[in-house]
C-alpha cells in the first residue's frame, strides 16, 4: 500500500523534499539557499509517496487516510494534507 513518506514542494520543474518530520516551510528555506531562489516564489506544495511520485495535498490526504496514516486529533474535514496531519 502507497503511503505518504515526506513534504516536499515542486518548482522550476524541481522536486525538493527533506525527511520526515521536516515541514514544508523548511524545504522552502532550503530551496531558496539550494537552488538561490528570491522568495516568495511560485511553487506546489505537496508530498512524495512511498513509490517516489510527488502528488499535492489533496492526492496526499486520500493515500494518507487510505493507509492509516493520520495521527489522532488531525482534522479530517480539511480535503487537503497538512504535515502536521502525520508528524
Amino acid at each position: 500500500m502507497e503511503r505518504i513518506a515526506s513534504a516536499a514542494i515542486h518548482v522550476g520543474g524541481i522536486i525538493c523534499s527533506m525527511p520526515s518530520p521536516a515541514r514544508h516551510h523548511s524545504i522552502i528555506s532550503n530551496a531558496v539557499y539550494s537552488l538561490q531562489l528570491t522568495p516568495p516564489f511560485i511553487g506546489e506544495q505537496g508530498f512524495i509517496t512511498s513509490t517516489g511520485r510527488f502528488v499535492n495535498r489533496k492526492e496526499a490526504k486520500h493515500i494518507a487516510v487510505e493507509a492509516g496514516q493520520i495521527r489522532d486529533g488531525a482534522t479530517l474535514s480539511n480535503p487537503e494534507l497538512f504535515s502536521e496531519d502525520l508528524w
